[in-house]
């Protein structure tokens, strides 16, 4: 039964400085999607490498391209990294098994509107509302 609702933030960029070391991602939120989630116990939970139980979730909720295994998930007010990934096309379902993160600081960018408007820098002027950002502009 798909009753909880999970926030779903995908990658927008990565991250790479001069000498090539890689930062922390950056991430755009999809939505807020409807799943199910089941805590991984026994076996299971050790054949997950969990040290604890409550730590690994499990999520289901109906198949959606957008999300991929390079996506987070916030649920109950923390962060998801998801470590396995299963697409089931005949069902119509995604079966995601999650780790808690450790580092709960997630960098979360606003997606930019497609009909935006630029000048010759890459600085944004004008939102899809027709609202100029600058000053410089008005």
């Amino acid at each position: 039964m798909m009753n909880k609702r999970v926030k779903v933030a995908r990658r927008a960029t990565d991250t790479q400085n001069d000498l090539r070391k890689s930062g922390q991602p950056k991430y755009e939120i999809l939505g807020t999607f409807w799943m199910a989630e089941t805590f991984t116990k026994g076996v299971k939970a050790m054949h997950e490498g969990a040290l604890d139980a409550y730590d690994t979730v499990m999520f289901r909720c109906r198949y959606n391209a957008n999300i991929d295994r390079w996506c987070l998930l916030k649920y109950r007010g923390k962060w998801y990294q998801i470590t396995s990934f299963n697409e089931d096309y005949q069902e119509n379902q995604l079966q995601m098994t999650a780790v808690e993160l450790a580092n709960q600081k997630v960098n979360i960018v606003e997606p930019v509107p497609e009909n935006a408007l630029y000048d010759a820098d890459g600085i944004l002027l004008l939102d899809a509302d027709g609202v100029y950002l600058t000053a410089d502009y008005n």
